[in-house]
């Protein structure tokens, strides 16, 4: 073995590590980016809800209105046209609250699947740094 083999696999070595926190790094920032997704998901979501209760409210208030103007009196059928209007505002907040929850497991799946694929490519490279070494000697 000459003198330059131990400064070669001392490289190779660093090497190894360099890449094993690149990848590790890498990963982080793809959980930073889906993480700020998921912040931003949020943020919209809540303010999705407030808007439709405003047009809800707004909706119901309107309809209240014509409803007295009219000298019709709030039973039966005007009741049912409120009650149709705040189920409609309703069926749209489930909706809305079904895709936005979808959205939060796929992001979350996403950044457990990107530490993972980090996590086996550093192994990965362990491996490489190892099996370089023996068989090289």
């Amino acid at each position: 073995m000459t003198w330059a083999a131990p400064i070669g696999w001392g490289l190779a070595g660093l090497g190894t590590l360099g890449s094993i926190a690149a990848t590790q790094d890498y990963a982080r920032s793809q959980r930073d980016m889906i993480e700020q997704m998921q912040g931003t998901e949020r943020v919209s979501r809540t303010l999705r809800t407030q808007d439709r209760n405003r047009k809800r409210d707004q909706m119901i208030g309107q309809q209240a209105a014509m409803f007295g103007a009219s000298g019709v009196t709030l039973e039966g059928s005007p009741m049912a046209v409120m009650a149709d209007t705040s189920a409609e505002v309703a069926r749209e907040q489930f909706n809305d609250d079904f895709n936005s929850n979808a959205k939060q497991a796929a992001w979350d799946l996403s950044k457990r699947s990107a530490q993972r694929s980090a996590d086996m490519r550093s192994v990965a490279s362990l491996f490489n740094f190892g099996a370089n070494a023996l068989i090289r000697g």
